[in-house]
């Protein structure tokens, strides 16, 4: 194994440099593929949400994600008509923690059945996958 003390400065600068050109480049690749993904979206759009590349055998498909929450207000009905146990409803804030909810579920506190009804979508997020054409899941 190398020590650091085995290491000259060159190859350290060297290897330095190296990092940080990659990192610069990668940085540079991610914004330019956000930047063609703003341009793809509308145009997949378009094209019925999918475009197959019968050349390089992939189809591109437009996935949307939602993004959830939990409303409070539900939150709070759901203790009222004793869905859920009273003493949840003091941790009960006007902005809910996702991740408390999420905490009581795993935990096998409550159950995700209990607070299905206070869970509402808040947004919907276009996603491009790339599939390999003949298959039906993105990767």
């Amino acid at each position: 194994m190398t020590t650091n003390a085995d290491v000259s400065p060159d190859v350290l600068a060297r290897i330095a440099r190296e990092y940080l050109d990659v990192r610069d480049e990668a940085n540079d690749l991610k914004r330019r593929r956000d930047a063609l993904r703003k341009q793809l979206l509308p145009l997949l759009e378009d094209a019925g949400g999918q475009y197959t590349d019968e050349i390089a055998g992939v189809r591109l498909v437009i996935e949307r994600q939602v993004r959830w929450d939990y409303d409070a207000t539900k939150l709070h009905e759901c203790v009222k008509a004793s869905v859920l146990a009273a003493e949840f409803a003091e941790c009960l804030e006007t902005t809910v923690k996702k991740d408390v909810v999420q905490g009581w579920i795993d935990c096998g506190l409550i159950r995700g059945a209990s607070v299905a009804p206070a869970k509402v979508g808040t947004k919907v997020i276009p996603q491009i996958t790339v599939q390999e054409v003949g298959q039906q899941h993105g990767r």
